[in-house]
């Protein structure tokens, strides 16, 4: 990560508390705060080719391929898109409606995910699909999504321009 290396560093005895680590969602006009998120994080794969076996080369061997990531993302349930809703932040209301929209448009959902400590903050930016989004409704309880977004590209500390 080189968008947390500073801080990181900076913070080396210091555990950075999850709390302080936040996704937002682009709406084509603002970034919404996924709302009452209860954990998120992300995940970075590298793929691992492996080559032919040859008379030259009779070990096996594998050399690396691309580098991919999925973003999980769970929270609870809240009103954000009703009259008196919090439209300020993107919920399971949002991100249904969001997914359809992208998959209508043929469009990637950008994110940015902030790490805060103090008056510190480290922003990095990317693009994905959200490839999944579950409601869990229990009968007493309190409503809440899960989600992963697949990103496309890798991420960045430079905000993506948006398209003309």
């Amino acid at each position: 990560f080189k968008a947390l290396s500073p801080m990181v560093a900076a913070m080396a005895d210091d555990a950075i508390m999850g709390k302080n680590i936040t996704l937002a969602v682009y709406d084509g006009a603002a970034y919404r705060p996924v709302a009452c998120l209860t954990s998120n994080g992300i995940s970075i794969t590298q793929e691992m080719l492996e080559l032919p076996i040859t008379k030259c080369s009779p070990d096996k061997k594998s050399k690396k391929g691309d580098l991919s990531y999925e973003i999980p993302f769970e929270g609870q349930f809240i009103d954000t898109t009703t009259v008196g809703g919090d439209t300020a932040k993107a919920s399971y209301d949002f991100l249904v409606t969001h997914m359809k929209s992208m998959k209508d448009t043929d469009s990637k959902t950008r994110w940015k995910q902030t790490t805060t400590i103090g008056a510190t903050s480290d922003v990095i930016y990317g693009e994905g699909h959200i490839i999944n989004l579950e409601l869990t409704a229990p009968a007493e309880g309190e409503a809440t999504f899960s989600a992963t977004l697949q990103g496309e590209g890798w991420f960045s500390s430079t905000e993506p321009e948006d398209e003309v």
